[in-house]
């Protein structure tokens, strides 16, 4: 019970806040390489490129948004019911999981996926059983169309959103169409702003990214990051399962969520390991998963093995830190 009772008490927040403010000054003094970008047909990234000879600032500023991102995490599992109780650990989870993966700690195609993936994500929720959804999917397309303005790969997650809304209850044509016309709309501009430069071959270019994969590259990522993603992976592995064993358990509406929330997992877990050169998305969309799923199991199962278990992991993650921190 006191995994319970530690998440439902608001100093948990001020803590974890201060704690992962050490930590990212810690990753400013000593971080010296970042993940590299491997887009170089994409037209708008190279805007985002240019912050990285303003490291120590980078950091600071995707702390704020880490913040805001844990935030939305707790205020998406509150709203649509996915806990049982109100509980600050998909907080708490979310910040331990990026936090120490001191190579997330910079403004990268991940910064941008959790910026406009949270929003996505939570309008996909709202949009359970309405029978006019094309709004909702017209929001959904344009968020991640203007995400796929700067990470080319991120339109391979689009599919998964129509599943989404299937999933919802609000599966229509017309949202279809809706989602389709959001997310055409960001390339659209970018194309007639090129057309009337007479630079169209940018623009088609920028496409040939998502026929990209190169799977060995997953050995190139730095040790402690191959680590991480290990225990991430098994973390997500035991909790997907667990909660496609009792999702029937839960109000129908809780089920739909959950159902998204793991293929969404399945999906970003598979492209961490195929597009490791584009992993800062896929893993940072991948922490938000696990943040959702890995929480509500330690809220659901209230046993001492899992209390062990939880101290276990926020440990192996803090070692993961420092050893990342050792060995750049």
């Amino acid at each position: 019970m006191f995994i319970k009772d530690i998440s439902r008490n608001r100093i948990v927040i001020p803590v974890s806040i201060v704690i992962s403010l050490i930590m990212t000054g810690l990753s400013a003094v000593f971080l010296q390489t970042l993940l590299p970008s491997a887009q170089p047909d994409n037209l708008l990234w190279g805007c985002v490129e240019g912050w990285k000879p303003y490291l120590q600032r980078g950091i600071f500023i995707n702390y704020i948004i880490t913040l805001a991102a844990g935030w939305s995490v707790f205020k998406i599992n509150e709203t649509f019911s996915l806990s049982h109780n109100r509980s600050y650990l998909p907080f708490v989870f979310y910040l331990l999981l990026q936090i120490t993966n001191p190579y997330l700690q910079f403004i990268s195609e991940g910064t941008l996926a959790i910026l406009l993936g949270l929003p996505a994500i939570a309008i996909l929720f709202g949009s359970y059983q309405r029978e006019q959804a094309s709004e909702y999917g017209f929001w959904v397309g344009l968020l991640w169309g203007t995400l796929a303005l700067f990470w080319t790969k991120a339109l391979l997650y689009l599919p998964l959103f129509l599943i989404g809304f299937w999933l919802m209850r609000s599966w229509r044509f017309k949202v279809f169409l809706s989602i389709l016309i959001g997310a055409i709309t960001p390339f659209w501009l970018q194309f007639s702003w090129l057309f009337f430069k007479g630079e169209l071959l940018p623009f088609t270019n920028q496409f040939q990214e998502l026929y990209h994969y190169v799977p060995k590259a997953i050995t190139s990522i730095p040790l402690a990051l191959q680590i991480n993603l290990g225990v991430t992976l098994l973390i997500a592995i035991i909790a997907g399962f667990y909660l496609l064993v009792t999702n029937f358990r839960e109000k129908v509406r809780t089920q739909a969520c959950f159902s998204f929330l793991i293929l969404l997992c399945i999906l970003s877990a598979t492209l961490c390991l195929i597009d490791s050169d584009n992993i800062t998305g896929h893993l940072s969309l991948f922490y938000i998963t696990v943040a959702f799923l890995a929480s509500n199991i330690f809220l659901k199962v209230q046993t001492k093995p899992t209390g062990f278990l939880f101290f276990i992991i926020m440990a192996a993650y803090f070692a993961s830190y420092i050893f990342s921190l050792w060995i750049i």
